[in-house]
Order: structure tokens, then sequence, then C-alpha cells
């Protein structure tokens, strides 16, 4: 459950920031061959973009984590604090490479042809038949 909340949250968000990209630099090519290309934005953007989806990511996993602690009977605190010093390291660590590797290779699950033609509509010509 976790994985896939994971891979559908960091795909929403790479969408979100393409379409933000697109809008601040019309100039660059930010798509081609299928996949977005995120070698031509500034460092600094793409820094900003892993590490802000990495930290919207881990929220939602500490969230879920607090939720457990919360229903488990005894100390719900302790059992908190024990998987932030044990495994909170662990699983950022995994969280940042992830983010990382899904905006570096800039593949987008949701760009079917489908969608393709329906969002680059105003760009081709239209076919008139005679």
């Amino acid at each position: 459950m976790a994985i896939v909340v994971a891979a559908l949250l960091i795909r929403v968000r790479l969408k979100v920031l393409w379409i933000h990209w697109q809008k601040k630099y019309p100039e660059l090519q930010l798509f081609r061959r299928g996949r977005l290309q995120t070698n031509s934005l500034p460092v600094s953007e793409l820094l900003w973009a892993i590490l802000s989806t990495s930290l919207a990511l881990l929220m939602v996993y500490l969230c879920f984590i607090y939720l457990i602690a919360f229903v488990r009977s005894g100390s719900t605190y302790m059992f908190f604090i024990n998987y932030l010093f044990h495994y909170m390291p662990l699983v950022a660590t995994g969280c940042l490479v992830y983010v990382s590797y899904v905006f570096i290779r800039g593949q987008l699950w949701w760009f079917t042809p489908t969608n393709a033609l329906t969002l680059f509509s105003d760009l081709l010509p239209e076919k008139t038949v005679p």
C-alpha cells in the first residue's frame, strides 16, 4: 500500500511540476521521445522539485506510522519515537533515491497516445477531408 501511494504521489507531483515548468520555461524542450527531459532544467529547480516531493512523501509516511502507533495499545509515543530513531533515516534515504530516480528518468505513466492527442491537440494541424 505504501509503495502504491508513493508511486502515485511522485507521478502526480511530476505532472504538476511539468505543467509549471512548461509555463516558466517555454523556450526549453521539456518533452522528447516520450519522456520528460529534466536535464535541460536549471539544477536548482530540479533539486527543489526532488526535495519538496521527498518531503511530502515522508510526511505521508509519518502520518501512516503515527496512525498505526495511535491504535496500538501501550506507549504510542514511544513506538513513534523508536520508529523515527531507527527506521526514518533508512526510509528517508530510500524516498530520496526513488524520487530522484523517477524525476531524472522523467517517466510519465499517464502519458499515453490518447492523452497526448488531447494535450497537444491545439498544436497538431487539423486534417480536412475533401
